[in-house]
């Protein structure tokens, strides 16, 4: 069942940037756009992907939905005066992309009642789709007149042709991060006023980095001066583009729901193989400053998160555990001096769940989803920064 926490005192919205915004108050009642069926279709270039060139949204307004927020260890349901409420059963999404990422997608979607579209260019993606219960399978992205929102799980150099094309229905769309791979791109989707586009962090959805946040805006440990990650692997599924593209968007997303911002990068260096980027060391701002190493040259998995303070220290040694390290004391502190304290958090529903129960909720009426398209904006313009200070060739 998808159901998590709703956005608490501590979530930090989107800003926005080059005139972007997300198209609508969070507390404006909105509603649910049907389409009629297509007549022609065109081909997305980067992603074979056949759409209609006509989706249509017919006059008047089909439905205004009450939202129903949930939360992790309770669900209560508020219905605006006079409109429907409805359970996710009633919510129907289509699925663009049923690759890696797009499967756990699927499954979750699914396990939480949702019925689900999914297109996709590969027989045995589809053929997954159907075995998991998928309502249909197709190549074509011929939306059904129920579609209440889109999920894009493609590869990330496809996005802005997706998102562009897709933008003319005016349903809103969930893509996964990064947004584009070109800044020119990004900033094009800016002038998407009609449709909300929102980008997938599964780290703004995590309960140790929100831990972690909490533990920074109260200055418990004293200053924050350092926030330090590390993301590593061995190559990578995706290979429409290189480790930088890939992974420094996790990274980037981190400091934002610490730091509040996106920090400017003052330094950076690339491990190149023929000229491709597969590791990078960067440094971002200054006091705090932010560390990050990226690497797809690493035999061994690493997801490791670092908050430095005046006071003590504070890790989350991997995504995958469930608590995280306080160590308190300061530089002049000796070993046996030093007080640890674990904190513990469930993963229960798990941060993919959380962000789609969050786009979910938003379907009803409910608030924005924590990545706007702004966010999504600034974490291209960051990366190419980085990529121009590390040389790559295509900077």
């Amino acid at each position: 069942m998808l159901s998590c926490r709703a956005p608490t005192a501590n979530s930090k919205p989107g800003g926005s940037i080059h005139g972007a915004t997300s198209g609508r108050r969070r507390d404006e009642k909105r509603p649910i756009r049907v389409t009629r069926p297509p007549l022609h279709a065109v081909v997305v270039p980067g992603s074979g992907i056949v759409i209609p060139a006509h989706i249509l949204t017919p006059p008047g307004v089909a439905a205004i939905l009450g939202p129903t927020p949930a939360g992790c260890q309770e669900v209560r349901t508020v219905t605006y005066p006079g409109s429907k409420s409805m359970s996710h059963s009633d919510l129907n999404i289509a699925l663009v992309g049923m690759g890696v990422w797009g499967i756990k997608i699927a499954e979750r979607l699914l396990s939480g009642g949702v019925t689900l579209d999914v297109i996709d260019l590969d027989p045995t993606a589809r053929e997954s789709a159907q075995r998991l219960g998928a309502r249909s399978v197709s190549d074509q992205l011929e939306m059904a007149a129920d579609i209440h929102g889109i999920v894009i799980a493609t590869p990330s150099t496809s996005h802005f042709h997706l998102i562009r094309t897709l933008a003319g229905a005016g349903i809103p769309i969930f893509v996964e991060k990064p947004l584009t791979t070109n800044v020119r791109q990004a900033r094009g989707l800016t002038r998407l006023e009609s449709t909300p586009v929102f980008v997938m962090h599964t780290w703004l959805y995590h309960p140790g980095i929100e831990l972690m946040s909490a533990i920074a805006a109260n200055r418990d440990l004293g200053e924050l001066l350092y926030l330090r990650t590390i993301r590593t692997g061995w190559t990578s599924p995706r290979k429409d583009t290189d480790t930088v593209w890939n992974l420094l968007p996790h990274d980037l997303t981190i400091a934002r729901a610490i730091l509040g911002y996106y920090p400017e990068p003052t330094h950076a260096t690339a491990e190149l193989h023929d000229g491709v980027a597969r590791g990078m060391v960067c440094v971002f701002g200054h006091r705090p400053f932010v560390a990050t190493e990226i690497s797809n040259r690493y035999m061994d998995r690493r997801r490791e998160v670092r908050l430095h303070f005046e006071r003590g220290i504070v890790v989350l040694p991997d995504e995958k555990t469930t608590h995280i390290d306080i160590y308190r004391g300061d530089h002049r502190s000796e070993m046996d001096e030093i007080i640890h304290e674990r904190r513990k958090f469930s993963l229960k529903p798990d941060p993919l769940e959380c962000e789609l129960a969050a786009f979910l909720r938003y379907l009803k009426g409910g608030p924005e989803p924590q990545s706007s398209l702004a966010d999504g904006v600034e974490v291209v313009e960051r990366i190419e920064k980085v990529r121009c200070l590390a040389r790559l060739p295509d900077a």
